[in-house]
């Protein structure tokens, strides 16, 4: 979306592509990206049920960085900044979405609570509320660790949950190894794990 589309004034516009295109040209920085053969892939099950991980040929060209990398980096400067610049917490809306237990009950003819037609009533008329808790010094470090609500919750997709304490323990024992620098993700798992937490290659 580029900035004359935005229906307001933006402070900043950032673009991550492998091509100038025209929200590129637009945004105030454009990061070049790595394209598909420059990066790890994986293919999806198919009817064996197997799932294929393929390495990059060959490394990024020039300045470009694959995504993982080029938010690696965001992340880093934005923690080292966070301190005097964000912190606290934020209420956040959680939208009701569709094929969850919560967008289940829903009736086929929808009423907005914002023009008077039904109570607003959190997670059923209305989005959810919550009050989010702002770690961004720590930004950096759980964005490189596997969250605890892996362990509490698991995984899940499409209204389908299950648990995922094994695959926690493989990332921690034979995989990616625990963090072991001091702070709120020591002993977690290292974010290497996006195959073994993926839903259709789990």
């Amino acid at each position: 979306m580029a900035r004359q589309g935005t229906g307001r004034q933006l402070d900043l516009l950032a673009t991550l592509d492998f091509h100038m295109s025209t929200t590129a040209i637009y945004s105030d920085i454009a990061l070049p990206t790595a394209t598909g053969t420059r990066r790890t892939t994986s293919t999806p099950p198919t009817c064996t049920r197997s799932s294929t991980r393929s390495a990059p040929p060959i490394d990024p060209l020039w300045e470009s960085r694959t995504d993982w990398a080029i938010f690696k980096s965001i992340a880093e400067k934005l923690s080292q900044v966070a301190p005097e610049c964000w912190g606290g917490k934020d209420v956040v809306l959680t939208p009701i979405l569709h094929d969850t237990a919560a967008g289940s009950p829903s009736p086929m003819t929808m009423q907005d609570w914002k023009r008077g037609q039904i109570d607003a009533i959190p997670g059923k008329t209305m989005p959810q509320i919550a009050v989010v808790e702002r770690d961004y010094p720590n930004l950096y470090r759980r964005f490189t660790a596997l969250g605890p609500l892996m362990e509490k919750l698991g995984n899940g997709g499409k209204g389908m949950s299950w648990r995922t304490e094994h695959e926690v323990e493989q990332l921690k024992r034979r995989l990616n190894g625990v963090v072991t620098e001091e702070g709120p993700t020591e002993g977690k798992p290292a974010s290497r794990h996006c195959l073994s937490m993926r839903p259709k290659s789990s």
